[in-house]
């Protein structure tokens, strides 16, 4: 069920956002947002902004169309407007799926082993169709340092919206702040096909707390990604949640994840075991804080990454105090250190 305090202060566009960020949208759903949309205060060019503000817009024309077949009277322009969106990203994404294509034989050729993460691994294994949400870069990690790379050729991709790091990637660890091993996420690896192309994929706990630690970088309450946790959650009942939590203590983010799974399960109601978020190891008074600060949460936290008042020239809300909650002390300092060494001056 969805948190009841947390939606309780949500405006209607947020709770229909809410009801239809999911690819399983079932009648129950459609009903939900049916009567969400007659309230007196419903904003449809509001919606969209929103929907596209937080790069789900084509899942939500999806289930757009569904509301307008179940009876539920939707407005032409609205739809049009949706249409046109997902009609542009799906383009965009199969322009990328390209390049992408071109980028993995060329690194094949020189013999680099590639892992795919985050958005990427999610088209080709959790999401019905690749366009469901916003095309932003895919993400590579090389399994080759810069040194050991030497003179080889290294795919020229800026501007192709495809990015790599070596060994890591400078986002799951946020960029230092984080212990995440990834020699460790490296051996548990599997196999895949993308495009034709071998290509590494995350073991499936070890992408959910990928997706939990870039969930805590956007504030938690971006829509995309609550829908990336969720459907992951969705498409692999069987995964190992004792594995999960003793991977998540191992790499000192268990508090990361137990928001951001606390998040996705009051915002959209995702289904979790009965006792996974008790094996997270947090403690009374951290549960505390985290639920007192997550029901005080919208829509709006990751609005505020780019806009609002600014503290070491990035703009802050205290919503931000959220992901603060989530981190060990010591990855406080080093989030403090990376925002006043990385501060725009002038």
């Amino acid at each position: 069920m969805m948190g009841n305090e947390f939606l309780a202060a949500l405006s209607p566009v947020d709770r229909f956002l809410l009801t239809c960020t999911r690819q399983a949208c079932g009648p129950e759903h459609l009903q939900r947002a049916a009567a969400i949309s007659r309230e007196e205060e419903f904003d449809w060019d509001q919606m969209f902004d929103t929907a596209t503000d937080h790069s789900v817009a084509p899942l939500i024309y999806v289930n757009l169309q569904r509301c307008a077949q179940s009876g539920m009277p939707v407005p032409d322009a609205v739809l049009h407007r949706f249409k046109l969106q997902a009609a542009r990203y799906a383009i965009l994404k199969k322009r990328q799926a390209t390049r992408l294509a071109k980028a993995l034989a060329e690194f094949h050729e020189q013999g680099i082993e590639v892992m795919i993460i985050k958005g990427g691994a999610l088209d080709l294994l959790v999401y019905e169709q690749p366009w469901y949400t916003v095309p932003h870069d895919v993400d590579l990690v090389l399994r080759a340092t810069r040194e050991e790379m030497g003179g080889k050729y290294v795919p020229h991709l800026d501007g192709y919206g495809i990015e790599y790091d070596f060994m890591t990637h400078h986002d799951i660890i946020m960029n230092g702040a984080l212990p995440v091993d990834f020699d460790q996420i490296w051996a548990d690896s599997e196999g895949a096909e993308l495009q034709g192309q071998p290509v590494s994929v995350m073991r499936a706990d070890d992408m959910l707390i990928s997706l939990c630690i870039n969930s805590c970088r956007k504030r938690y309450f971006r829509l995309k990604a609550l829908c990336d946790i969720a459907e992951t959650v969705a498409a692999y009942p069987q995964m190992d949640w004792n594995q999960l939590a003793s991977r998540a203590k191992l790499f000192k983010v268990n508090y990361i994840v137990y928001t951001a799974l606390l998040a996705v399960q009051m915002a959209l109601g995702a289904r979790l075991p009965g006792d996974l978020l008790s094996t997270l190891g947090v403690g009374p008074i951290r549960r505390r804080l985290i639920g007192y600060l997550a029901n005080r949460s919208s829509l709006s936290a990751f609005g505020s990454l780019a806009s609002g008042r600014q503290l070491f020239n990035r703009q802050i809300s205290w919503q931000l105090l959220l992901p603060y909650a989530s981190f060990y002390p010591n990855q406080i300092w080093r989030r403090l250190r990376f925002a006043w060494a990385t501060r725009q001056t002038g």
